[in-house]
C-alpha cells in the first residue's frame, strides 16, 4: 500500500508455531526386538518404530510421554518412550504390551513455556521374527578329521546381522558329531561356491565314527536344528536342517616329471618331487604335527617308499637319490603317506627318468661391445638333469675358422674355464690399459667347445663338440623404453596393484649383450620432478606415478627419459640415457551415488542439518575432496539451502555432506503449509582436478517444511 507521497513499504509477519515438528503420526512396534539393548532400539528406530521430534526456534525438548487420552491425563501402561539417537524417540513396550492396533497421544514439553504439546499417534504392535534360512551347500569331507560341516545362513527382514549360531543334532550320543558352536573362521580355507546373500557358518568335527564301508555309524549327527540369534532380537530363530557330507580320498600326484637323473655322471643320481593334492589343488607339506601349522588337511607326517633303490635324504623329505643299476629308461616307485588329519593313508606313484649325459651351453650366442670392458659367461649344462651343472675336468676351446682361431693365438680374446666353477666358461677381451680402441674387428666369430668330464667310474669322457658364436661390435649402447597403461589425474597414486594408477615402463638395451646390471635409474627432462619412478622387483618393470598433481594438466604431453647407471660384469660403470618417451595424463569422471536422499528440513529449526552420503565406485581410487551446492528458493539472489563438504586430504571414496537451511526467510516465503520438495544441483570435486576437465555434477533432493 502506498502513502500520500507515493512511498511503498513491505512488512513481513511470521506467525510462529513453537510446537516441535513430528515426522510421523503412525508407527509400528515389533515385540520381537530386544528393546533392552541399544541394537534392539536402533532396529526399532530404523524400521518405523520411532518418532522424530525436532524442536524449533532454538528451544529444547524437556520431556516426552505417551498417553492414553487426547487430554494427556492418563499415561500409557502398555508403552513407554525412550530417547534414541539424534531427534528420535523410540516407542518401547512394557510387560503389559500386547499385539494389535491402538490410538495414543504423545505429550511433549519444551523450554518455550509450560505447555504440553499433544500429538495423536497410531501404534500397530506386531511380533514378527525375521525369516532365517539355513542350507548346506558345501559337503564336509569326512576323510579329513578337520573338515567342518557348514550351513549357508540367509536373513530376510530387518536385521543388524547374526550374534550367534547354535547347531543341535538328532543323535542320542554326546560329542560324536559336529560341534554346536558355529563360526566363520574357516572361510579362508573354503573356496566352494556360496549361496547368494548368505553367510557361511562352520561346525567342527567331534569324534565322528564311521563304519567299515565309510558310512556314518550314527546318521542322526547330520540332521537337527539350528538356532540363529539375530542382533537386536529377543529370541533366536530355530530352523530344521541337515548337514551334507561325503567321504572322498583325494588323488595325490608327484610333480616334476621333467627332471631326469644322469647315473653315469657323479653327483647326478639325485632328484626331488613335490606332492600335490590334485583333487583340491593344494600342495602337501611335511610336518611332525599336522595341527601345528596351516590347514592340517594338507600336512603329512610320514612317507614310506616301496623301492629299495630309492633313498630319501631325511624323514619326510622328497629329496632322494637313486642307487639302482639302470642308466636309461625309467623306474617307478610308490610312496605311502600318513597324516594326523587323514582317516587312512594315501599313495602316489613317481616315475624316475634316466638318461645318458648330453652336455649343452647355457648361451650359444654372445655379444661383446668393445667400447666397454667386462666379462661374459656361458655354462656347461646337462640336458633335462635335476642338477644340471656339469663340473668339467677341462674344457677344450678352438676357433672354427682361421679368423676366430687368430683371436686366440694373438691373445686378443681369452676364452677359458672358470676357476671355482668348473662348469663356467669366461670370455674377456685382452686389451692393454693404454689402448683406447679395441684390436678386435667388428664381426662374428665362431668356436668349438669340448667339455671333458669324468664318468662314475673315473674315465675321461670327451663328448661331441659344442658351438659358441661371439658377435663383436663397437656401436653405441642404447636403451629403448616401451610404455603401457596410463596416468589418471583424478585417481590416487597406486603402483602396487596390477590395475593401479601408474604407467608400466619396460626397457631393453641394445649392443650390450647380457652381462650387465642396472645399478640405478632416474628420470631426466624438464618435467621429471612431476613424476616418480620405482622399480618393481616382482614383475621386473618400472612404474611411473604422479609426484605433483597440481602441476600436471590432463591432455598435455610431457617428454621424459630415463638415465640408467650400468655396470658390466667385472668391468666398467657408465650411464646410458634412453630414448625419450611422452606421457599424456588423462582425467576421468566418476559416477556419484547419493544415499539417504530426500530428507526433511524445517524452516523453524534452521540450525538442524541433515547428512547425505555421496560415493564414487568402491575401490576405484577416486577421492572426493569437496562437495558444494545451493538453491535460491525465493529468487532473491541469496542461497537459501546449501550443500557442503570440504577436506583436501580426504583419501576415501565416500563422504558425508552437510545439507542445511542458510536463509530461513527465503524458504519460508515459498514453502507452503504442507512443505515443498526441492532438487539441488551439486558439484562434486575429485582430488587431482586440473582446471581443464569438468567436476562431477549430480543432485540431491530435500523436503522443506515450516
Amino acid at each position: 500500500m502506498k502513502d500520500a507521497a507515493g512511498h511503498k513499504a513491505e512488512l513481513k509477519v511470521e506467525i510462529q508455531n513453537h510446537k516441535p515438528r513430528a515426522d510421523k503420526s503412525s508407527m509400528q512396534m515389533n515385540l520381537a526386538y530386544d528393546f533392552d539393548t541399544d541394537e534392539g532400539r536402533w532396529l526399532a528406530a530404523w524400521s518405523s518404530g520411532a518418532v522424530e521430534l525436532v524442536p524449533v526456534y532454538g528451544e529444547t525438548i524437556q520431556s516426552v510421554n505417551l498417553y492414553e487420552d487426547e487430554k494427556a491425563e492418563t499415561l500409557s501402561s502398555g508403552m513407554q518412550v525412550v530417547k534414541g539417537n539424534g531427534y528420535n524417540w523410540v516407542i518401547c513396550p512394557t510387560a503389559e504390551t500386547k499385539t494389535g492396533e491402538g490410538s495414543y497421544y504423545l505429550g511433549v514439553k519444551t523450554t518455550f513455556r509450560d505447555e504440553l504439546y499433544v500429538y495423536p499417534l497410531k501404534v500397530k504392535v506386531i511380533e514378527q521374527q525375521a525369516t532365517v534360512t539355513a542350507k548346506s551347500v558345501r559337503q564336509a569331507n569326512l576323510f579329513y578329521r578337520s573338515d567342518p560341516g557348514s550351513l549357508d545362513i540367509g536373513i530376510k527382514g530387518n536385521s543388524y546381522g547374526i550374534t550367534s549360531v547354535r547347531w543341535t543334532d538328532n543323535s542320542a550320543g554326546d560329542d560324536n558329531g559336529f560341534d554346536g558352536e558355529g563360526t566363520t573362521n574357516y572361510s579362508s580355507y573354503d573356496s566352494a561356491k556360496r549361496t547368494k546373500n548368505t553367510t557361511r557358518y562352520y561346525f567342527a568335527q567331534q569324534d565322528i565314527q564311521l563304519t567299515a564301508n565309510k558310512k556314518l555309524a550314527d546318521s542322526g549327527i547330520v540332521s537337527g536344528t539350528l538356532e540363529v540369534q539375530l542382533t537386536g532380537y529377543k529370541k533366536p530363530n530355530v530352523v530344521s536342517t541337515s548337514l551334507k557330507w561325503n567321504y572322498k580320498k583325494p588323488v595325490i600326484n608327484t610333480i616334476n616329471a621333467s627332471i631326469t637323473l644322469i647315473p653315469e655322471v657323479p653327483g647326478k643320481q639325485s632328484g626331488y618331487f613335490s606332492l600335490y593334492n590334485k583333487t583340491e589343488r593344494m600342495w602337501l607339506t611335511y610336518g611332525r604335527d599336522s595341527y601345528s601349522g596351516g590347514n592340517p588337511k594338507y600336512y603329512y607326517n610320514e612317507l614310506i617308499c616301496s623301492s629299495e633303490d630309492v633313498r630319501f635324504t631325511s624323514v619326510g623329505s622328497t629329496n632322494y637319490s637313486y642307487a639302482g643299476s639302470k642308466t636309461s629308461g625309467s623306474e617307478k616307485f610308490t610312496v605311502t603317506l600318513n597324516g594326523d588329519d587323514w582317516r587312512e593313508p594315501l599313495t602316489a606313484v613317481h616315475t624316475i627318468k634316466l638318461a645318458a649325459p648330453k652336455p649343452y651351453l647355457s648361451l650359444t650366442k654372445l655379444t661383446m661391445n668393445t667400447n666397454r670392458v667386462g666379462s661374459m659367461y656361458t655354462y656347461v649344462r646337462l640336458k633335462n638333469a635335476y642338477s644340471y651343472s656339469l663340473s668339467c675336468a677341462d674344457i677344450v676351446i678352438k676357433g672354427k675358422d682361421a679368423k676366430s682361431q687368430k683371436l686366440l693365438d694373438d691373445d686378443l680374446l681369452e676364452i677359458r674355464q672358470g676357476e671355482s666353477d668348473k662348469s663356467q666358461i669366461v670370455i674377456t677381451e685382452n686389451r692393454a690399459s693404454t689402448m683406447k680402441l679395441s684390436a678386435i674387428t667388428n664381426g662374428s666369430y665362431s668356436f668349438t667347445v669340448v667339455p671333458c668330464y669324468l664318468d662314475a667310474d673315473g674315465n675321461r669322457i670327451s663328448p661331441k663338440a659344442l658351438s659358441l658364436k661371439i658377435t663383436v661390435t663397437d656401436k653405441e649402447i642404447t636403451a629403448r623404453t616401451k610404455m603401457s597403461r596410463s596416468l589418471d589425474l583424478t585417481k590416487a597414486v597406486d603402483d602396487s596393484r596390477i590395475n593401479g594408477n601408474y604407467i608400466r615402463l619396460d626397457t631393453t638395451f641394445q649392443n650390450i649383450g647380457s652381462f650387465y646390471e642396472v645399478k640405478d635409474s632416474e628420470l631426466v627432462g624438464e618435467y621429471s620432478e612431476y613424476f616418480n619412478l620405482r622399480y618393481n622387483n616382482r614383475r621386473s618393470d618400472q612404474r611411473l606415478t604422479i609426484a605433483n598433481e597440481s602441476e600436471l594438466r590432463a591432455g598435455q604431453k610431457y617428454k621424459l627419459a630415463i638415465r640408467f647407471t650400468l655396470r658390466m660384469s667385472n668391468g666398467d660403470i657408465f650411464t646410458v640415457t634412453g630414448a625419450p618417451f611422452t606421457v599424456k595424463p588423462k582425467q576421468t569422471s566418476a559416477k556419484i551415488k547419493v544415499y539417504s536422499n530426500n530428507q526433511t528440513l524445517y524452516a523453524a529449526a534452521s540450525e538442524v542439518s541433515r547428512e547425505y552420503e555421496l560415493q564414487t565406485p568402491y575401490n576405484s581410487d577416486y577421492r572426493i575432496i569437496k562437495v558444494s551446492g545451493s538453491l535460491d528458493c525465493n529468487k532473491d539472489g541469496k542461497a537459501d539451502i546449501t550443500v557442503s563438504y570440504q577436506n583436501a586430504n580426504n583419501s576415501r571414496y565416500y563422504v558425508f555432506a552437510d545439507v542445511r537451511i542458510a536463509d530461513r526467510d527465503g524458504v519460508l516465503t515459498v514453502t507452503g503449509a504442507k512443505g515443498k520438495t526441492y532438487t539441488i544441483p551439486v558439484t562434486v570435486q575429485l582430488k587431482g582436478r586440473d582446471g581443464i576437465t569438468k567436476d562431477v555434477k549430480t543432485s540431491i533432493k530435500v523436503t522443506v517444511k515450516r
